[in-house]
Formats: C-alpha cells, sequence, structure tokens
C-alpha cells in the first residue's frame, strides 16, 4: 500500500524529465545569448582597434603632409620629390585602409554566419531534446513497474523465511521429544 501510494504521488508530481529539460532548455539559452553576447563584445572591441589605428595612422599621415608641404616651401626640386612622396603615402595608407575594412567586414560576416549556425542548432536540438525527454518519461514508467515488482518479490520472500523460520521452530521441540523416546 505505502509502494502504491508513493507511484500515486510520483504521478501527481511534475516529472524529472520535464524538469530536466525546462532546466537544460533555460541553461541552453544561458549559453547562447552569453556566446551572441560574446561575440558582439568581441566585434566592438575589433572596430575600436581598427578606430584606433586607422586614427594613429591619420595623425602619422597629416604630420608627414605638413612636413612635405614645409619641404615645397623651401625648393621647387624639393616639391617634386615631397609630392611624389606624400602621393605614394596616400596611397599606401587608402590600401591599408581597405585592407583593414574589408578584414572588418569579413570579420562580421563570419559572426553572423556563426549567429545563424547558433539559431540553426537551437532550431535542429528541442525536438531532439523532446524525444530523448519522451523515451526516458518512457524508461521511468518501466522502472517504476520494476520497483513495485521487486518490492512485491521481497515482500513474498519475508512472508516465506517468516514461515519457515515458524515452521523450523515447531520442529525442533518435536525432534527433541523423538529423541527421547
Amino acid at each position: 500500500m505505502i509502494a502504491d501510494q508513493s507511484f500515486a504521488d510520483a504521478a501527481d508530481a511534475p516529472s524529472g524529465a520535464a524538469v530536466l529539460a525546462s532546466k537544460l532548455a533555460a541553461g541552453f539559452a544561458d549559453v547562447v545569448t552569453g556566446i551572441l553576447e560574446e561575440i558582439h563584445r568581441y566585434a566592438g572591441e575589433q572596430v575600436r582597434i581598427v578606430a584606433r589605428s586607422l586614427e594613429d595612422q591619420i595623425r602619422q599621415s597629416q604630420d608627414e603632409l605638413w612636413g612635405a608641404v614645409r619641404g615645397l616651401r623651401e625648393a621647387d626640386e624639393a616639391q617634386c620629390n615631397s609630392v611624389e612622396q606624400v602621393s605614394a603615402e596616400i596611397h599606401e595608407l587608402s590600401h591599408q585602409l581597405s585592407s583593414q575594412v574589408d578584414a572588418v567586414a569579413s570579420r562580421f560576416e563570419a559572426v553572423e554566419k556563426r549567429a545563424s549556425v547558433l539559431e540553426w542548432l537551437v532550431h535542429e536540438i528541442e525536438p531532439q531534446l523532446s524525444r530523448a525527454i519522451a523515451e526516458v518519461d518512457a524508461h521511468t514508467g518501466a522502472l517504476r513497474t520494476l520497483e513495485q515488482r521487486q518490492t512485491q518479490r521481497v515482500a513474498t520472500l519475508n512472508q516465506v523465511l517468516d514461515s519457515l523460520a515458524k515452521l523450523k521452530e515447531q520442529e525442533t521441540p518435536e525432534l527433541a521429544a523423538a529423541a527421547q523416546a
């Protein structure tokens, strides 16, 4: 009767597998949120690094340009050389800027791809978790049934052992009386 009551109480309580699935889903959502926040933070840091680098390069190029302008004022011959130097530096800076912009764009594209893969994974794993939970529930029910049967067997064996002990107690005085006669 106690086993029947505990089985009824277990049936009324929420399924442990359902609670576990709920916790797994919440934990997985937290992990995905954390990953997306980390990706966002990383992308922001990369943009700041590129911006600082560009600012430094622009300042450096401006300083070099001012030096070239001063040189142009000093002599005509120096003027031609300075203009060529400035043009080359601007071209290089433009090339570097273009390369860095392309690199940042590529990183953003990679982040977007990772985010879409994570979304896809979440979408694909949810049905699999539901199936696994259903299987766990089925196995739990089977285990409860086996536990009840085992409890009944143990109770029956205990009754048989009690009966044997009583028979042995009754036999001992009868054997002693038979041995004396």
